[in-house]
């Protein structure tokens, strides 16, 4: 080729520049692109324009984090290039890169969102019985019905009629009573049995088995005592000076009394008699300076011992707007026809007792209207 027109004259190898970029046609692996000339690899990308000039399978790196984009499974997010699980999520975003099935893990216990029944609690994750409460709490975990036991009994709150006694668990009366204390578990009017003899005390007309009639025994639920003479508080058979309302006990000295004191038990009262009345103690025939004796304070009246038979009063008593005046009504009741006794009051009897009841809240009588809301008559 004559040297005007050969681009090369003194190379024999060459003659033509096609692209202009001072490389020979027959050297320049991309003969018509000015900006390319080597192709390392050879995979059709100049050295130049190819990320990878001597990777055969790569040249473009999209996102530049190093990984070629046929490689890389997020070519366009720098952060992530290899999903070891297939799940859509990078590996290094994936707390569970090898477990399709989690990617997710808000609460940091280990267990992924997608099976943590509490993504967001880091106690609990697994709620077995699918009641909302997780197992790690859940009393009950295979109970959808119970979650909290709180006396520990083994019978959750839900189903325990006293959740805050271990000792009990079922009423199966439904009289207040735990049926581990109810002597009769399925009679809602009877629940103890002081002197076992089989009868409830409701029913019981003498329930400290002391032989001496509820209505005349003044300890009705001490089967050692009965009797209070002196009206001190104390019974007879303890009382060291039962005729003595202001001593009681044969360790200390009693100036106002002449008589020794005695521990002789006092024998029962009859169904019929009456109290025995109380010594006139406003003198004595003693001068020695008094001794000081601790006396207990007087008790309030006790509606529950307020008895027709121990005041030596009629069967049906008296009329108490008209003292003197007997009220008969044929024995038909002892207590129903109350209102007919007292026609001026403006009470029912729902609140007549509710009041008795807040001025002697310790009343056994009020105890069981507060659990029956009668009483037996």
């Amino acid at each position: 080729m004559p040297d005007r027109k050969d681009r090369f004259p003194k190379d024999p190898r060459e003659s033509k520049d096609s692209d202009g970029d001072g490389i020979g046609d027959n050297a320049d692996h991309i003969p018509h692109d000015p900006h390319e000339w080597r192709d390392s690899d050879g995979d059709g990308v100049g050295d130049n324009a190819d990320k990878f000039p001597h990777d055969p399978k790569e040249s473009k790196d999209s996102d530049g984090d190093g990984i070629g984009d046929n490689e890389d499974a997020f070519p366009h997010d720098p952060h992530e290039w290899r999903d070891t699980d297939g799940d859509g999520v990078g590996d290094n975003a994936d707390r569970f890169p090898r477990d399709p099935a989690m990617s997710k893990d808000s609460d940091g216990d280990g267990v992924g969102d997608s099976v943590d029944k509490f993504p967001f609690d880091p106690t609990e994750w697994r709620d077995s019985d699918n009641d909302g409460v997780g197992d790690s709490k859940d009393r009950f975990p295979h109970d959808p019905t119970e979650t909290k036991d709180s006396d520990g009994d083994g019978v959750g709150d839900n189903a325990d009629k006293f959740p805050h006694n271990p000792k009990e668990s079922q009423d199966s009366d439904g009289d207040g009573v735990g049926d581990n204390a109810d002597v009769f578990p399925h009679n809602v009017h009877e629940w103890s049995d002081a002197d076992v003899d089989g009868i409830g005390d409701n029913s019981d007309l003498d329930r400290d088995g002391d032989g001496v009639h509820n209505d005349v025994d003044r300890y009705p639920d001490n089967p050692k005592e009965w009797k209070d003479s002196d009206g001190d508080g104390v019974g007879d058979n303890e009382d060291a000076y039962p005729l003595d309302p202001h001593c009681y006990s044969k360790a200390l000295p009693c100036p106002t009394s002449k008589s020794k004191p005695t521990q002789k038990p006092t024998e029962k009262p009859t169904e019929n008699e009456k109290p025995a009345e109380k010594p006139d103690t406003t003198t004595t025939a003693t001068t020695a300076k008094p001794v000081a004796q601790p006396t207990r304070p007087p008790r309030p009246s006790d509606p529950g011992q307020l008895n027709k038979k121990i005041k030596g009063l009629p069967p049906q008593g008296y009329d108490e707007f008209h003292p003197g005046k007997k009220v008969m009504h044929d024995n038909s009741t002892h207590t129903a026809d109350w209102q007919r006794e007292r026609p001026k009051t403006n009470e029912t009897e729902a609140e007549t007792i509710a009041r008795i009841c807040k001025e002697n809240p310790d009343n056994t009588w009020c105890d069981r209207y507060k659990v029956h809301g009668s009483f037996a008559r």
